[in-house]
């Protein structure tokens, strides 16, 4: 099922479990290359394995906004993993009993599931530690994602406005804090990442990829696009952050998320 709560910001327990992920996986660097070649003395323990929900046909990553987001990260932290969609019948049994088969879920001992992680926010934390951006930025977009989720799932014409009306609220905030952003910012086309650096971050990839799904899920159900007039930052960043290579090595089949979503409002 679609999970609409928002988790832009990490709570103790995803901490917590973030730090238990970045001890396993061995501490990364912050948007290191590409991993090198396994060493000798690894060669032969399995690879890192990230099960997600898969789509349709059971070949690929299927609709789900919080793989996304771990998946960006991972791919900007340079983490070698192996991703692995994997239908409700098919879930190792430790991630059944342990996890209670919740997806996106990293396991760094793909056989026995030691260590493994099965919380996005945790996950890409634990590839990805937050800048003091990233942190300010996710508290203070927490509620976006809610509002995106409420407004595209709604089958009520008549909440739609109301609806409407609590969406363009936490728009709102995304454009006053991209507009804090743009002052300081040191990227080479000068638009801001909401890491508060010159490269995305954390905050980037939860935003990003939840905008994702405001652009094709909103459109096609609710006709709905952001204003260039109404957010002009809102826009730009969404041009900026959709044309980063993480994101779209990473993104999942638009056809994917229409039918995901279609579900999640019963099939309307």
């Amino acid at each position: 099922s679609m999970l609409i709560a928002p988790l832009f910001f990490l709570s103790t327990v995803t901490a917590c479990a973030a730090l238990r992920l970045w001890s396993s996986l061995g501490v990364p660097g912050r948007r290191r290359p590409a991993a090198a070649a396994l060493d000798t003395a690894a060669a032969d323990k399995p690879m890192p394995t990230l099960y997600c929900k898969p789509s349709r046909d059971g070949a690929a990553v299927g609709d789900c906004p919080f793989t996304h987001y771990a998946r960006m990260a991972l791919e900007l932290a340079g983490e070698s993993y192996v991703v692995q969609p994997t239908a409700k019948d098919a879930k190792p049994a430790w991630l059944v009993s342990e996890h209670g088969g919740s997806m996106p879920c990293l396991a760094p001992d793909p056989i026995e599931g030691a260590g493994a992680v099965s919380e996005s926010a945790a996950i890409a934390a634990a590839a990805l530690p937050p800048t003091e951006g990233d942190s300010a930025s996710m508290q203070a977009v927490s509620a976006l994602f809610g509002a995106i989720a409420k407004f595209v799932k709604n089958t009520d014409a008549t909440k739609d406005d109301e609806l409407r009306t609590g969406l363009d609220t936490e728009l709102g905030k995304l454009e006053s804090r991209l507009a804090d952003l743009a002052s300081s910012s040191s990227s080479d086309d000068g638009l801001p990442w909401l890491s508060g650096t010159a490269t995305p971050g954390l905050a980037d990839c939860s935003v990003a990829t939840k905008l994702y799904v405001l652009q094709v899920a909103g459109g096609h159900y609710k006709q709905y696009a952001v204003s260039p007039e109404t957010w002009p930052r809102v826009d730009a960043y969404m041009r900026h952050a959709f044309q980063d290579a993480a994101f779209a090595k990473t993104k999942y089949d638009p056809d994917e998320m229409i039918y995901g979503w279609g579900q999640a409002r019963g099939g309307a």
